[in-house]
This record gives C-alpha cells, sequence and structure tokens, in this order.
C-alpha cells in the first residue's frame, strides 16, 4: 500500500491510502484489477499498512477496476470483516460496469455498495 495524495501511478495495481486526519474517515483506492495472483500482492500490502483499522469509516475505492475475479470478491469480503472486527464501516465504491457482478452475487447492501 502506498501512502500519497491520490496521485496517479504507473505501478500496476497500486493501493493509495489518502492522507487524512486522525478524525477522518479512511479511503483506500485501487488503481487496476483485482484479479489471479495479484490478489495475495494486495491483501498482504492492505494488512501491512492498516492505519485505516482505527478508523470509524473506511471507503475501498474500485471505481478504476474493471476486472475483479473470485479472489478479489474474497478479498473485499475479508475486509468487510475486518473492519466489523474493528468496529469500523465499510463503505466500496464500485464503477457501472462492476455494479451488476456484485448485484448478482447479492453483495450491494452487505459490502455497503455505492456507485
Amino acid at each position: 500500500m502506498n501512502v500519497e495524495n491520490n496521485m496517479p501511478s504507473d505501478k500496476k495495481n497500486e493501493i493509495t491510502q489518502e492522507k487524512q486526519s486522525p478524525d477522518e474517515p479512511a479511503r483506500i483506492i485501487v488503481t487496476d484489477d483485482i484479479s489471479g495472483a495479484e490478489v495475495e500482492a494486495l491483501e498482504s500490502r492492505l494488512l501491512a499498512e492498516a492505519a485505516w483499522a482505527s478508523k470509524k469509516l473506511v471507503t475501498l475505492d474500485l471505481n478504476a477496476v474493471k476486472k475483479i475475479d473470485a479472489r478479489g470478491i474474497s478479498l473485499c469480503i475479508g475486509l468487510k470483516k475486518e473492519c466489523d472486527n474493528a468496529g469500523a464501516a465499510l463503505s466500496v465504491e464500485i464503477s457501472r460496469e462492476m455494479y451488476n457482478a456484485f448485484k448478482t452475487l447479492d453483495l450491494i447492501e452487505y459490502l455497503g455498495i455505492r456507485r
């Protein structure tokens, strides 16, 4: 996970966590697809720099994600469980293209999805 001010990156699947004051909600921005072996690397980075875990609200911004597989969906569900365990609410932002996949899996309400 790279902590930056929401700057675009040339690296594949960079995760950016916006700098915020302690009272602001956490915002995690994923900049590429979440599939295959890349999911494990993403999960490791999310857990390694878990400053978001102390927040009351965590927003997972997947607007740039165009492809997600079962492992990527599992990562989102795991992040929801981590937030629940930490007493934080999770909100997931997704693109219009990804909405139907999450809706088919009945995850819109569970993950707090917005588009």
